[in-house]
């Protein structure tokens, strides 16, 4: 079992990633405020965030202005990086032993689907996952601001 101070690097990379995501979820739902009507922006309250990317790319659609294709693009591509999110958050962080061909052994530590040993994350793919989430997130929220002011512009003149 790692000590507390031995998962503080996977805590900070996970933490960052995790927060990230929740700015992701943050801009599905600008979209989905800024494009559908009350009625069907309730009903997609409960969805999870592959199924709300779904229907705001749907929305998205009809808009051929280069900042909605942007917003769709970032959109689908958080959907992609949603499975790796799925496996960090779900799974353990093991130690995996192996013995090297002069029989010396040697421990890496990674995040291990339950489901799926193949499926794993290292420490150095998670911080690099969370740079990616956090530049993402980051477009995202800005993008999706700026199509939800053009939709109330557009819904207002």
């Amino acid at each position: 079992m790692p000590r507390p101070e031995d998962k503080l690097d996977w805590a900070l990379a996970i933490g960052r990633a995790m927060i990230a995501f929740g700015q992701i979820e943050h801009a599905t739902y600008l979209v989905l405020r800024g494009t559908a009507k009350d009625p069907i922006l309730s009903a997609t309250a409960t969805l999870g965030l592959d199924k709300k990317i779904d229907f705001a790319n749907a929305i998205l659609g009809q808009y051929t202005d280069s900042r909605y294709v942007e917003l769709r693009d970032g959109l689908a591509r958080a959907k992609s990086l949603a499975t790796t999110r799925n496996l960090i958050a779900h799974n353990p962080l093991v130690f995996d032993i192996y013995e090297d061909h002069d029989g010396s052994y040697f421990v890496e530590q990674r995040i291990k689907s339950l489901r799926n040993s193949e499926r794993h994350v290292t420490l150095s793919e998670i911080k690099s996952f969370a740079d990616e989430v956090e530049a993402l997130a980051g477009q995202l929220v800005q993008s999706a601001v700026l199509c939800s002011v053009q939709s109330v512009v557009e819904r207002g003149a």
